[in-house]
């Protein structure tokens, strides 16, 4: 047996002192009446009941105030209840013990549990199942769940579940797979896996491609090419190297004054490199300092603006909104609450009397945001603060001359050095002189020869290290599509007792129950788990009149009736079916033969499934075994209210309903 699910009873408060009960039977429910009598709307006030998202039509907005369904959802006996006015959440009752459990928000916040999650809980169904919309993954609700148990009017005669809209198929298929048992947690969490390997690989293949094509507009050499190149540039470098330190040993330039200067020469270039570090951190400091300082002005003005603010606005009572121009409702704010930004009034600020005629108050009962003429100790604070960040910034500034005066004096002193240190060197006229400054010229270019192809070698590795990536994002992506295809395989060798099933119920539903006309073969796909006739989808078969009733209500009657014979699905032995005569008629015979096979069904399984049809009227011959629900114009959907009458109401689908009597 499928999930028992069953709708016990509907309440109604409304205006009226008496409240508005409806009450429904296990099995067959039968809601025949006129067009806009409020068929549709009782199924959508369960709907809104449940905490899904409903049309409403202006009398339910108008007059209805809060909304009451009682349930059975798995072993659980439940009353949920939401309100018209702030929808925002549902009581729940246990109906057993009467414990109330709670109040469950419609959206919930991430870290809530939400109404949805807790009737997929009572109902036994997982709750963390994901699927792919739209590039990005969704939970399953038990709002999409009822895709699968209410079968509304606009699709009775085209559509099953949305199929027709290609970027809800994702979601449709995972519904079923859910309901039949063909997904389980590690399906999902391979195909999450499935779509973050995707994802890393598209942003690793843009970045790849990206970079071939800056490689491709600077000619960048091959990296072998570079490596051979760089490595000749060494070995050229390290004979200039030799050759040079050859030529000053033979010319004396290893004398103990010229080792001293270099040897100060190193040092104070050093210390003027270490100067300069100095500058740059102080300056990057005094940036700091100087938007810190900004902040707080601007921090200042916004507080000068507030001040300015409350003395212009404190005496105003809007009645209007100063933003759109639309007048403020008395009764939109809660007693005590402000009736523009609606927020709660403080006890120590005088309250103005919504009713009472406004007037203007004096300065003694009106309590300023700021004392004129006075800082707040918000404004001394931060004008303190500003004040200590200029001190520091003048401080920066001395620091920075200092610095700077420093830095100066070195430089003069690496001069002087480099000048004792030339005369020093040319003094030495011996045979050579001139040969070491040739190579030293040579070794200087060797020198940036060789930084130049190892920056051209660093480039062409980070180059390649975008290919490396790529190829191991493809991997890793080819390993998550195998793993999800072994485990897909896995859970499909245990459907095709399911589909067989399926495919046996649907044919002799309509072959042998309905016997639809010019319908030779019927099975149900295990690909999109849609229903096929004669080889073709059922929305591109043509049929006489282009009706396919039969072939949709056939989908959900072979779903509900292999659920309901298998202990393995959690699938809801619940269906609602709005108009399945909307494009029969009532006299054909395939709308008697329809009806009656749904009547049998429910008498069969009364216990574990319940069934609601709504229609205009029954079919010609058909008699139900129990009275139906009866809705007029006089005995509306919502009783405790008076119905206007065909001529002024429409459907909840927002079709008018014509007068009695006309076409």
């Amino acid at each position: 047996m499928s999930i028992l699910f069953r709708v016990e009873a509907l309440e109604l408060h409304t205006n009226k002192e008496r409240h508005d009960r409806r009450t429904f039977r296990k099995g067959l429910n039968l809601l025949i009446g006129d067009p806009g009598a409020g068929k549709s709307t009782l199924i959508e006030l369960i709907r809104f009941a449940l905490g899904m998202k409903a049309q409403q039509t202006p009398v339910v907005e108008r007059s209805v105030e809060r909304v009451t369904v009682e349930i059975v959802a798995g072993d659980h006996r439940l009353s949920l209840a939401r309100s018209v006015r702030t929808p925002g959440v549902v009581e729940v009752v246990d109906l057993d013990s009467q414990e109330i459990l709670g109040e469950y928000p419609v959206a919930p916040e991430e870290d809530e549990i939400g109404i949805g999650t807790a009737l997929l809980r009572w109902l036994g169904i997982p709750t963390n199942i994901e699927v792919t919309v739209n590039g990005r993954r969704r939970v399953v609700t038990f709002q999409h769940v009822w895709e699968y148990m209410h079968v509304p009017q606009f699709e009775i005669d085209h559509s099953i579940a949305r199929h027709d809209v290609a970027a809800l198929t994702p979601r449709r298929k995972r519904i079923f797979e859910l309901l039949f048992g063909l997904v389980d947690e590690r399906l999902t969490t391979l195909e999450s896996k499935v779509d973050e390997t995707k994802g890393k690989r598209r942003d690793a293949g843009a970045h790849l491609q990206g970079v071939r094509a800056l490689v491709e507009r600077t000619a960048l050499p091959e990296r072998l090419a570079l490596e051979n190149e760089l490595s000749g540039a060494e070995r050229h470098r390290h004979r200039l190297l030799r050759t040079d330190e050859r030529l000053r040993s033979s010319l004396g330039a290893h004398d103990d004054r010229i080792i001293a200067l270099r040897g100060l020469l190193t040092t104070t270039r050093n210390t003027i490199a270490r100067t300069d570090e100095a500058l740059e951190r102080l300056e990057r400091t005094q940036q700091q300092r100087r938007a810190r300082s900004g902040e707080l002005v601007a921090a200042l003005a916004r507080l000068d603006r507030v001040r300015t603010a409350n003395e212009v606005l404190a005496p105003i009572e809007f009645s209007q909104c100063p933003r759109c121009l639309q007048a403020l409702d008395e009764h939109r704010a809660e007693p005590g609450a402000c009736r523009l930004c609606l927020q709660a009034i403080p006890e120590n600020e005088p309250h103005r009397s919504r009713r009472a005629p406004r007037k203007r108050l004096s300065d003694l009962d009106r309590l300023p945001l700021a004392v004129p003429g006075e800082a707040t100790a918000q404004e001394t604070q931060l004008s303190n603060q500003n004040e200590e960040i200029h001190l520091l910034l003048g401080q920066g500034e001395q620091e920075r001359e200092t610095l700077q005066s420093y830095r100066s004096e070195l430089l003069g002193e690496l001069r002087d050095l480099e000048m004792e240190l030339d005369l020093l060197t040319s003094r030495l006229g011996f045979p050579g002189s001139e040969e070491l400054a040739r190579v030293a010229e040579q070794l200087a270019g060797a020198t940036a020869e060789v930084e130049r192809i190892t920056l051209l070698l660093s480039t062409a590795e980070h180059a390649a290290s975008f290919t490396t990536a790529y190829e191991e994002a493809d991997e890793a992506w080819t390993d998550a599509k195998e793993e999800l295809l072994r485990h897909r395989e896995h859970l499909e060798s245990t459907s095709q007792t399911l589909f067989s099933s399926l495919t046996e119920i649907y044919s002799a539903l309509l072959l042998e129950i309905f016997t639809a006309p010019n319908v030779q073969e019927a099975f149900i796909y295990s690909r999109n788990f849609l229903p096929y006739i004669d080889g073709k989808r059922f929305d591109t078969v043509s049929i006489s009149g282009g009706n396919r009733v039969p072939f949709i209500v056939g989908y959900w009657l072979a779903l509900q009736t292999v659920a309901l014979s298998s202990p393995q699905y959690p699938f809801p032995g619940f269906l609602i079916l709005d108009s399945p005569q909307k494009s029969l008629g009532p006299l054909q015979e395939l709308s008697r033969k329809m009806y009656r096979q749904i009547e049998a069904m429910a008498a069969e399984r009364e216990e574990t499934f319940q069934i609601f049809v709504l229609d205009t009227n029954l079919p010609s011959g058909f008699t139900p075994f129990r009275e139906p629900m009866q809705l007029t114009y006089r005995n509306p959907g919502i009783r405790s209210i008076r119905h206007p009458g065909p001529g002024a109401v429409y459907t909840v689908e927002g079709e008018p309903v014509a007068e009695p009597g006309t076409e």
